[in-house]
């Protein structure tokens, strides 16, 4: 699975030559057409590195290890919406990309990594707590997958564990005498509050557990439970990202795939409605200056962190340089050598610097006749 992560270390690689593949795939029934499409993309960054003054037999070294993917017939009966490969002196790394991706080589001092970022922005990332009094488990997943994440070590298997060791002992007085003078004892400790009470003790582990692995995560958190148990869980937890709606029901006898089906449907209505809102907000953050559909003013923000939110054109690309000298760019009509895709670098350094990305259609812009729009921090 594509994480965070993952898009990191990819990042982190700066090198004199660094190669990136992307190729849209079949899930299924077509391994064929899709070692073509690899192998027709293999050639182009041979050509590509034979351009930079790389003699052919050299290209096709450095290329290795895709030459080797084309010949592994078990890896071409097992894909996703798209692949995305990367070669550098010190490093090969290849992704299966559960979203479609247009066919794409690159030759730079760094990979290319704008196409990964649908798999982390947008709030296709998210967290699933399933929750009930008899068992706790816990998923993170995105649009098209989801993932059981091992929480045996962070929580109380049920809510019998939680307050097992902590139960005070009954404490007994008399209430009333017999006949024969016998008292009749009752226990204090027993009654409705006490059962509150421990079921808040319960939900209060669970969520001390959760905070030691989810402190630095800020992507959205859906509960399916009970209806009763939401709000308390709500009330009690110190994560700040739990979505307002949930998947109502016991979720014991939910599989993985079910709880998906449900969650992503609240998540899309969720991110859809986030996406609307910001792009309805964006003519008065323009009208105050903090925004700009201006290349050159998002750029110079980009660099320095000041992007909260980017919305790019996912149709485009834009060739050109950047003048570190001036915080300014040179645009080309057309790729040629030393030139970059100016709406990745603006990509990348919002990534970097926490921002959100949006690579949307032209028609979900902010200003549809623009190719990057930005809403600033200051």
């Amino acid at each position: 699975m594509i994480n965070k992560d993952k898009i990191d270390a990819l990042l982190q690689v700066q090198d004199t030559t660094c190669v990136s593949i992307y190729v849209p795939t079949y899930r299924a029934g077509h391994n064929q057409e899709d070692r073509i499409r690899f192998k027709n993309a293999l050639r182009d960054a041979t050509l590509a590195l034979a351009n930079t003054g790389m003699r052919e037999k050299e290209a096709k070294a450095f290329l290795k290890a895709g030459y080797a993917l084309l010949e592994d017939q078990q890896f071409w009966l097992h894909l996703s919406d798209g692949l995305a490969v990367f070669f550098s002196a010190d490093k090969f790394e290849c992704l299966l990309l559960p979203h479609d991706v247009r066919p794409f080589s690159w030759v730079g001092n760094h990979f290319y990594l704008r196409p990964l970022l649908p798999v982390l922005t947008g709030r296709q990332r998210f967290f699933l707590l399933a929750l009930s009094q008899n068992e706790v488990r816990f998923f993170e997943g995105n649009k098209y997958h989801i993932t059981p994440v091992k929480i045996k070590d962070l929580v109380p298997e049920n809510r019998e564990a939680a307050v097992a060791l902590d139960a005070p002992e009954p404490q007994l007085q008399a209430y009333s005498g017999s006949a024969n003078g016998q008292s009749i004892y009752h226990g204090q400790g027993q009654g409705e509050h006490r059962s509150t009470e421990y079921l808040r003790q319960y939900l209060r582990a669970i969520d001390k557990g959760l905070m030691k692995m989810l402190h630095d995560e800020q992507e959205p958190l859906i509960l399916a439970a009970v209806d009763h148990l939401v709000p308390i869980y709500r009330e009690i937890s110190s994560y700040g990202h739990i979505v307002d709606a949930h998947i109502s029901g016991n979720p014991e006898q939910d599989d993985p795939v079910l709880l998906h089906e449900k969650a992503w449907a609240i998540l899309a209505h969720h991110g859809q409605n986030q996406l609307a809102q910001q792009r309805q907000e964006f003519p008065a953050a323009l009208s105050e200056e903090k925004a700009s559909t201006e290349l050159t003013s998002i750029l110079q923000a980009a660099l320095s962190g000041r992007v909260e939110t980017l919305f790019l054109n996912k149709k485009e690309r834009l060739w050109g340089q950047v003048q570190p000298d001036v915080m300014g760019l040179a645009i080309f009509d057309q790729q040629r050598d030393g030139s970059e895709d100016l709406l990745e670098i603006l990509a990348m350094k919002t990534y970097e610097n926490g921002g959100e990305v949006y690579n949307v259609a032209p028609d979900k812009m902010p200003d549809a006749n623009t190719l990057a729009n930005a809403v600033f921090r200051y």
